[in-house]
């Protein structure tokens, strides 16, 4: 399934040998960029570029599901794609297991004439008895979209020597188990076993944990409780926290998503239903909620309305843009107009993994976590954790990876309101979240 911007080398390098490339926007007429959506039992997966470099070879795997009856069905795909002012233009192809769009095409136009641009995106499956899948659902009228860029320096991040990790300060501990000073575990059948895995800390410190087995979100202050709400919720719920208290709650029901806010009293409000199957991490920007929603692969607004964005939306309007992709960092900020500015591509001699957090610093700059590893001469992995300030890039410390728990990615790092960085640990005893002062790192 294409449902992550994270590639291993290895999987992108088989993609770009066996796959076949359709171009578009050479001459056709059409469209834009998808992620997976549902349509009975036609779907669609794609994995976007989010950020290109103007003159390389743009491709965009996409993948279609299809079945009735219990049968594989065909079906075919058209990817619509537009540049600025112009018309949509559009290639359909039947759908296959390696297929593959070139869109170079439009990544140039994107640049014609300038430093940067995008490109705007939009895919439909059609099967055999007519039944039609769109990403966004929004298709035309608000597209998925990626950037181009000529600017794209290229720095080598640093490596700090594996195990040389700092320790931090542990804020919060709870035994597995049942009850308020306790977190929830449902141990795994032949899999890592399940714990909370979503938390959010707030401009004072508290800390807001989704526990999904004892059907809570509980809020801790100083190591000590100070109120739970009881909410009902998936293993892969969602919670990011306002400066008020207020808290965001994104869980699953079914096929579809809901949203929900919790006041500072722990009163939850009414569920609203939100377009997506599942969602990845939920962010506060500008007082607003923000979720990375799939199988759209998408920033939307937990509210209605809002566009989607391949990068988390900023509270100047602009956006801010990672991908990582064949042993490589890409960040960037697009702003308003749609220009891409500091943008940087890191490069290390470890091998990079997910990047668990990037996210800006509230002072132009931003803070990043990459997973490294290495095979030889003995295997070894730790978090890394960098600063970018414009295009310069300073390694700061390294976190050990301690994970009991199966734990998403996303959901093992989170920058407080307070400025400082937190991880989730977790062990075969407890569930920790540790603090590590950025003050000083800046």
């Amino acid at each position: 399934m294409l449902r992550w911007r994270v590639w291993g080398g290895v999987t992108a390098a088989l993609l770009a040998l066996v796959s076949p490339a359709h171009a578009v926007g050479a001459g056709a007429r059409g469209a834009s960029r998808a992620a997976p959506q549902a349509v009975g039992s036609l779907e669609i997966y794609y994995t976007s570029p989010v950020l290109a470099r103007a003159g390389e070879q743009v491709l965009m795997p996409v993948q279609v599901v299809c079945a009735r009856g219990g049968r594989a069905c065909g079906a075919s795909v058209t990817m619509s794609t537009r540049v600025g002012a112009e018309g949509w233009r559009s290639v359909t192809v039947p759908a296959g297991p390696d297929l593959m769009f070139d869109l170079s095409a439009p990544a140039a136009r994107a640049v014609a004439g300038s430093e940067s641009g995008s490109v705007q995106f939009v895919i439909r499956a059609q099967d055999e008895a007519g039944h039609q899948a769109i990403l966004p659902p929004s298709a035309e009228a608000a597209p998925l979209s990626f950037f181009v860029t000529r600017r794209l320096p290229v720095h080598q991040i640093v490596t700090i020597p594996f195990g040389r990790t700092r320790v931090g300060t542990t804020v919060l501990s709870l035994p597995w188990g049942s009850g308020p000073m306790r977190a929830g575990l449902s141990p795994g059948r032949e899999s890592a076993p399940l714990g909370p895995d979503s938390f959010d800390v707030d401009r004072r410190g508290r800390i807001y944990l989704l526990d999904p087995e004892q059907g809570r979100m509980a809020v801790f202050a100083s190591g000590r409780l100070i109120r739970q709400t009881a909410l009902s919720l998936t293993a892969d719920a969602q919670v990011a926290a306002e400066s008020n208290g207020v808290a965001n709650v994104v869980s699953r029901a079914g096929d579809a998503l809901i949203a929900r806010t919790v006041d500072g009293s722990g009163a939850p409000g009414n569920p609203g239903l939100m377009a997506g199957a599942t969602v990845d991490v939920v962010r506060m920007v500008g007082g607003r909620a923000y979720g990375l929603v799939l199988p759209l692969d998408a920033w939307v607004g937990l509210d209605a309305g809002s566009p989607p964005h391949p990068g988390l939306p900023l509270a100047d309007g602009g956006e801010f843009l990672r991908v990582s992709r064949d042993g490589r960092i890409r960040l960037a900020t697009a702003t308003i107009d749609q220009r891409v500015v500091d943008a940087i591509e890191l490069h290390a001699a470890a091998r990079i993994g997910e990047i668990p957090l990037a996210e800006p610093d509230g002072r132009g700059g931003c803070w990043i976590v990459v997973h490294m590893w290495r095979e030889a001469p003995t295997s070894a992995d730790q978090y890394e954790v960098l600063h970018k300030v414009g295009n310069r890039v300073h390694a700061s410390f390294a976190v050990a990876d301690r994970a009991f728990t199966d734990t998403p990615p996303l959901s093992r790092f989170r920058l407080g309101g307070d400025g400082a960085l937190y991880q989730l640990v977790s062990t075969d005893a407890e569930i920790l979240i540790v603090r590590f002062d950025l003050k000083e790192e800046r």
